[in-house]
């Protein structure tokens, strides 16, 4: 061990003091075992091959706490924070994580996710790791019992699970026969397609669900019109619906003839519950392209004024 203040060879040590006293060391090859009593500090060189194992290869539990909230590091004296705002959660094997789920991993990192297995990215702290100088994967599984669980957190994860079904579109008359300048066009989104879809994300003991669910569609005709339409729209019925009649609830009448493009835009409104909590998520959108090709009959007028 080397002593505080001692000029050596290794590296430089910096130490930090948490609030109740408890001295770490802020150099990644470091460990200080001190406090603010002390006049000096016992300070250990490491080196990086005392990294901890690979993903999930141990188990971890919460460190150990006292009823005041704070907790031990094997090896270390006095306590520590069982979380701290900055550092995350205490768990068994002496470090901290924070979860850091921006994270974008470089290739050499990459791997460590285990494809088909829920988990995330954690900012991990050790007793000789400096802050931010490490972040890993862990799965959920290894995770849900050292962090509580955000519930907000996993709803996102439910949502971007969320497998929206694209619009399928129908319209009266059909867009493949077209239409002619001044008839009216019925719009509608096949039932089949309209209805709420759900995901689930969950970690031992908690569970939450996000459900996306239609609730109006765009109907984009370019330069011959744009419609919004409240609900999926009403199928024509034929033999029940009058053909020169316009629709109920979504329909649309060109007035220039032409071969328009037609984009269908159906959003969601996605909200989630679970944990006894609730709430709502960014809007989903789900799109569709078309044609309608519509033209117009022009009169003749004959010699005496007749049409």
């Amino acid at each position: 061990m080397l002593r505080a203040g001692v000029v050596v060879a290794l590296t430089s040590v910096g130490v930090v003091f948490f609030a109740n006293g408890v001295a770490r060391a802020s150099n990644p090859l470091a460990s200080v075992r001190c406090t603010v009593a002390q006049s000096v500090c016992d300070v250990g060189a490491a080196t990086t091959e005392t990294a901890p194992s690979a993903p999930g290869a141990t188990p971890l539990t919460p460190a150990t706490a006292n009823k005041e909230r704070t907790c031990t590091i094997p090896g270390v004296a006095g306590t520590v924070p069982c979380s701290d705002p900055n550092l995350g959660w205490l768990a068994s094997d002496g470090c901290y994580y924070k979860p850091n789920p921006g994270f974008v991993p470089p290739a050499v990192l990459a791997s460590e996710a285990m494809p088909g297995v829920a988990g995330g990215w954690y900012d991990r702290l050790c007793d000789w790791i400096s802050t931010g100088s490490d972040t890993v994967w862990r799965p959920d599984a290894a995770m849900g019992a050292v962090i509580p669980v955000d519930p907000a957190t996993l709803a996102r994860r439910a949502a971007a699970q969320l497998r929206a079904p694209m619009p399928v579109v129908a319209t009266s008359p059909a867009l493949a026969a077209g239409t002619q300048v001044g008839v009216p066009v019925w719009l509608w989104i096949d039932a089949a397609g309209w209805r709420s879809v759900s995901a689930t994300a969950a970690v031992p003991g908690v569970s939450v669900t996000a459900t996306a669910t239609p609730v109006s569609v765009v109907w984009d005709f370019g330069g011959a019109g744009r419609v919004t339409c409240v609900g999926p729209g009403s199928p024509f019925r034929p033999g029940v619906d009058d053909p020169a009649g316009s629709s109920p609830t979504c329909g649309f009448t060109p007035g220039r003839p032409g071969r328009w493009p037609v984009t269908v835009t159906e959003s969601w409104r996605v909200a989630w519950a679970g944990a006894g909590e609730g709430g709502t998520l960014p809007a989903l959108t789900t799109r569709t392209t078309a044609v309608l090709p519509v033209g117009e009959t022009e009169a003749l007028v004959g010699a005496g004024g007749g049409r």
